[in-house]
């Protein structure tokens, strides 16, 4: 039996914040005289206070007068305003298609603006409708969007609603653990500051995980602390959801009495407040309940209001939980044909919900939040060391002179050593070559020298070799003597 979550509109919580009279409200938006931001303001307010949740229909009119006027009166603030107004009625009564357009103006108004602020809520707002047309990646997309604009406004409460979606979109992808981690945050935060709503969502989500995963009893915990806050909030479409799965607690410890009257009361409190996407939830429930019971024609009637209701809105979750219950049901009653077809539209729709492609893209958008989250940071740490630098910039301007005039000192000395140095090189290879030179003629010299000396010996010895020995002369200069 398949837990109902509760997503969140972002600027559905700030309904908590405002503590004016209704009444007064009315008679202040109606007063002529008084300035036009002050009638616009107590327009809002009553819209928020009183029909959002519970009259979503009368919501979308007012937030129409809202739109028209503030347009009138060029008051781009209210403009945003009136959008988002308009486009949270459409979500309420689920009718996505319309949701969709109002965000989407809504966006585009408010970026064109630049506030960041209504920025993060129409991505908020974007987030929660595509999430219910069964697109998760694009889901993820627009609420990390939202949050990281959240973070850069230090926006709290932004913050936290922006955990509890993500938690609800992971949920839906059977991330469970890292949906609690979500969620847990998301209630960290709303405890806070105290925001009942957020808590109050929270709970409910925290719940049906438990509930998932078998531990029933922290969820009935969950649950009725949830149901405490959104009854104390009149929030019609939290205490549906809520209601709805405690109705399923019942049906699990087969206490059908009990979770029947419990989905009546449902489904009076939806048509009473015009909430298609409510009622079908609770038909739904109400059908996956007498199945249990084996009351297959009750089923069958409860699941086809279901998924009329879901074809009608455009919600794949709706289509695909109510097809599962009637598949199962018309089998039990031997009607293959219709069975066979609503097993084939619950693929169709688990297929597009639960595809690769889109836990592919889920996993990529959290990422690129995380890089750019990362990015932000070194920016913003990049930002306080160059206020820092320009706090001391007429010192470091000093330092900075003083060490160009010593880098170019340093500069033009090494020149000066390395033509230095080149010169004494040459200086050096000349000298060498010349002691070279000198050595080379002086061998040769050398060698000369003992060529002569050599020649004179030779001419020496043939001399002598050639004349009468010195005592044979003395001998015959004797005799002639005589």
């Amino acid at each position: 039996m398949t837990r109902l979550f509760f997503i969140s509109v972002f600027f559905l919580a700030m309904a908590t914040l405002r503590a004016q009279n209704n009444n007064g409200l009315f008679l202040t938006w109606q007063n002529a005289a008084l300035a036009d931001t002050v009638r616009l303001q107590a327009l809002s307010d009553l819209i928020w206070q009183d029909y959002i949740t519970s009259k979503p229909d009368s919501a979308f009119v007012l937030a129409k007068q809202l739109h028209d006027f503030a347009v009138s009166k060029k008051h781009t603030r209210y403009i945003i305003d009136g959008l988002n107004l308009m486009g949270n009625a459409m979500y309420t009564t689920g009718a996505y298609k319309e949701a969709l357009f109002y965000q989407e103006k809504n966006l585009a108004l408010s970026k064109r603006h630049k506030n960041k602020s209504a920025m993060s809520a129409a991505y908020s707002n974007l987030s929660s409708v595509v999430y219910e047309t069964g697109n998760y990646a694009r889901a993820l997309e627009y609420q990390y969007q939202s949050m990281k604009l959240d973070e850069e406004l230090k926006d709290t409460l932004g913050i936290a609603t922006s955990h509890s979606i993500l938690g609800v979109i992971y949920q839906a992808q059977k991330q469970y653990n890292k949906a609690l981690v979500h969620f847990e945050k998301a209630l960290v935060l709303a405890e806070k500051i105290k925001n009942d709503y957020t808590m109050a969502s929270v709970f409910t989500n925290m719940g049906a995980v438990y509930d998932i995963l078998g531990d029933k009893e922290k969820a009935h915990i969950y649950y009725d602390k949830s149901i405490v806050l959104f009854k104390k909030l009149q929030d019609v479409r939290g205490i549906l959801v809520t209601q709805n799965n405690i109705a399923q607690l019942y049906a699990y410890n087969r206490n059908f009495d009990a979770a029947i009257k419990l989905l009546h009361e449902c489904l009076e409190l939806g048509a009473e407040a015009n909430d298609q996407e409510g009622i079908s939830n609770s038909a739904y429930v109400m059908a996956d309940i007498y199945l249990d019971m084996e009351q297959y024609e009750k089923a069958t009637e409860y699941g086809n209001a279901s998924l009329k209701i879901g074809k009608q809105i455009g919600s794949i979750h709706r289509i695909a939980e109510a097809a599962k219950v009637l598949h199962k049901s018309y089998k039990a009653l031997n009607r293959y044909k219709e069975a066979l077809e609503m097993h084939a539209l619950y693929m169709k729709m688990n297929d597009s919900l639960f595809s690769i492609d889109a836990k592919r893209n889920g996993l990529r958008q959290e990422f690129k939040y995380l890089y750019e989250k990362k990015a932000v940071a070194d920016s913003t740490r990049a930002a306080g060391e160059d206020r820092i630098a320009q706090a001391n910039l007429g010192r470091k301007k000093t330092l900075r002179y003083a060490l160009y005039w010593a880098v170019g000192l340093l500069f033009v000395f090494g020149l000066f050593m390395f033509n230095r140095l080149t010169t004494a090189r040459k200086q050096r290879d000349i000298i060498k070559k010349q002691k070279e030179e000198s050595e080379r003629q002086k061998q040769i010299i050398e060698q000369k020298q003992k060529e002569v000396i050599d020649s004179i010996y030779y001419a020496s010895r043939i001399q002598k070799a050639l004349m009468t020995n010195e005592k044979t002369i003395a001998k015959g200069i004797e005799r002639l003597m005589k």
